[in-house]
């Protein structure tokens, strides 16, 4: 489980303190028996992972280098210097979103791929939308993989970042970044975060290095 504080504007703690969860999930197993997993008092917790930042208008960032970077996600993992997570006595009241369940729609393929004289290419999607962007990638330790977005481009065929507002308020970049510390393939997908686009920008990778994009 991952939590997430906004962090647009360099400003922490916009809806408390501290980031906090209550989680319930209920699972039937094949032989008709339910197994009940929830948040309690035998939870740990630890600030030390991949995600360094998570926001609706800023971004992401996730940094492969540090240590244990997937390695919490596997069966076996030793979270012994984790530290317990704090508990408080249940919420009172509460009830259910109002709202529906919000899903994904299916993937859109890249409908276009151009690419920049300085290494650069510009993803044309084909249309407007609210979502993000899945690369499958064979990576290189060290590489910096930047992802930008924007709903046109300017005449020059580079992304036009000028809606963004960036000059009144910094803190919508709509940027992605992801710090490699291996050597293989992966996925890269952020979290915690959507964006409005139709072009997407991608830098720090060769061609022959994107296995897909959607």
């Amino acid at each position: 489980l991952g939590l997430a504080d906004r962090t647009a504007e360099r400003i922490r703690g916009l809806y408390g303190e501290r980031p906090w969860g209550l989680i319930q999930v209920d699972l039937r197993l094949a032989d008709g028996s339910t197994l009940r997993w929830a948040t309690g008092p035998g939870w740990r917790a630890s600030d030390a992972g991949p995600w360094r930042l998570a926001d609706q208008f800023e971004g992401c960032l996730w940094d492969g280098s540090r240590d244990d970077a997937e390695a919490w996600l596997l069966p076996g993992f030793d979270d012994t210097p984790w530290q317990t997570a704090c508990c408080t006595p249940p919420w009172q009241d509460l009830e259910e979103p109002a709202s529906g369940l919000v899903r994904a729609h299916p993937p859109l393929p890249a409908q276009r791929i151009d690419p920049r004289p300085d290494g650069r290419m510009i993803i044309d999607f084909g249309q407007n939308l609210g979502g993000w962007c899945r690369l499958r990638i064979r990576g290189r330790a060290g590489q910096e993989v930047r992802l930008r977005h924007a709903e046109i481009l300017d005449e020059q065929g580079d992304l036009n970042r000028d809606n963004l507002r960036m000059q009144l308020h910094p803190g919508a970049p709509q940027e992605d970044r992801w710090l490699l510390g291996e050597d293989r393939e992966k996925d890269l997908e952020p979290v915690f975060t959507r964006h409005g686009f139709r072009y997407a920008e991608v830098a720090g990778l060769e061609p022959d290095q994107i296995l897909s994009v959607e």
